[in-house]
C-alpha cells in the first residue's frame, strides 16, 4: 500500500483495521496469559533444572510488560489511522487531486494541455471527465500542434503531452512519433521514477499493484521506483538562504554615517527626509477658565491643564 509516496509490499498491505485487530488480539491474549502457557510452562520446567527460576521468571514479567506497552501503543496507532484514513475524506482528496470537482476541470486546449502534463497519460474519455468542453476535439488540436502524442500503454490508447514522450520511452517502451521537438527527445535519467512519484502525487492511498497495473510496468520495477523515490527524499539535502545578505538600498542608506555618503546617496537621503512625516510634539496651550461669576478661576484653569499634559 502507497501512502504519500511511501509503500507496502502488496502481499502486506492489509487494510489498517485488520491488522490492528489481528494485533491487538494476540497481544491481548498474551496479557491476559492466554496464549503461551505451554511456553511458559516450558520455561519454567527448564528453568527448574537449572536453578534459574527466579531469574527468568522476572524475564517473563518484563516481556509481558513491553507487550502490554505495545499493545497500547498498536491500539492508539490503529484509533489515529482511523481518523487520518477516513474514506469520505480520502474520497474528496483523489477527487481533488485528479481534477474532478467543480473549478479544476479545463475550460479550453491550453488548460487540458496542462491536465495532461499534471496527471499523466489519459484515454480521451478520461480527458472529457476532466473537461468542461470538446475534450476529442481539443485532443486532435494538441496532437497537430505537436503539443500532445497518442501511446498505447497497457494495453490502451491513451494521450499524453509532448512533454512526457522521452519519459514514456525509456521508461516503458512506448514508441515517439517523429516531428517532436528535440528537448522532448533527450534521455530521461529515472524515468520510471518520476511516473511514480507522479502516479503517487496525484493518488489516494493505493496499492503498487495499482500502480503498476496504470504504467503497464512490472511490479518488481514499480515497487523498486517507490523505494528509490523515497530514499532520495530522506536525503535530499536542506536549502538554507543566508537573509543577513538580503537587504534594500534603503536599508544600506539608513545605516550610514552622513560622512560616508556619495553625492547621489546625499541627494537620496534629503528626498527621504522631505518625505519624513514627524510627530507631532506640540502641547495644548494653557487656557484661562472663568468662574461662575465672570472672574478668573485658577484651580478650574489648572485642572484642564494637567488633563491635557500640562
Amino acid at each position: 500500500m502507497a501512502l504519500g509516496g511511501a509503500h507496502l509490499h502488496p502481499q502486506r498491505g492489509e487494510p489498517v483495521d485488520l491488522a490492528c485487530g489481528l494485533l491487538g488480539a494476540a497481544l491481548g491474549r498474551v496479557a491476559r496469559g492466554d496464549l503461551g502457557l505451554v511456553a511458559r510452562a516450558r520455561v519454567v520446567r527448564r528453568v527448574t533444572r537449572r536453578g534459574q527460576l527466579g531469574s527468568r521468571l522476572l524475564e517473563l514479567r518484563e516481556l509481558r510488560a513491553r507487550l502490554l506497552e505495545l499493545l497500547h501503543r498498536a491500539l492508539v496507532l490503529g484509533a489515529q489511522l482511523r481518523e487520518l484514513l477516513d474514506p469520505g475524506v480520502l474520497a474528496d482528496l483523489e477527487l481533488e487531486l485528479q481534477q474532478l470537482v467543480d473549478g479544476r476541470r479545463a475550460r479550453d486546449p491550453d488548460e487540458a494541455h496542462d491536465v495532461l502534463r499534471r496527471l499523466g497519460d489519459l484515454t480521451v474519455e478520461e480527458l472529457d471527465l476532466r473537461c468542461d468542453g470538446p475534450a476529442a476535439a481539443w485532443a486532435d488540436e494538441l496532437v497537430e500542434a505537436r503539443r500532445g502524442i497518442r501511446v498505447r500503454i497497457a494495453g490502451e490508447d491513451r494521450l499524453a503531452a509532448a512533454e512526457d514522450a522521452a519519459r514514456m520511452r525509456d521508461a516503458l517502451g512506448v514508441p515517439v512519433p517523429r516531428g517532436l521537438p528535440d528537448a522532448f527527445l533527450e534521455p530521461v535519467e529515472r524515468p520510471l521514477d518520476d511516473l511514480v512519484a507522479r502516479y503517487a502525487r496525484t493518488h489516494g492511498p493505493f496499492l503498487t499493484i495499482h500502480a503498476a497495473t496504470r504504467l503497464g510496468a512490472p511490479a518488481d520495477r514499480v515497487r523498486e521506483a517507490f523505494a528509490s523515490e523515497r530514499r532520495r527524499e530522506l536525503t535530499r539535502p536542506e536549502t538554507e538562504i543566508d537573509a543577513r545578505l538580503t537587504v534594500s538600498a534603503a536599508e544600506k542608506l539608513g545605516r550610514k554615517d552622513f560622512a560616508q555618503m556619495s553625492a547621489a546617496e546625499l541627494a537620496e537621503a534629503k528626498r527621504a527626509l522631505a518625505g519624513l512625516a514627524m510627530p507631532d510634539d506640540r502641547l495644548q496651550t494653557r487656557r484661562l477658565k472663568t468662574a461662575p461669576r465672570g472672574r478668573f478661576d485658577a484651580r478650574r484653569a489648572m485642572r484642564a491643564s494637567l488633563r491635557v499634559g500640562g
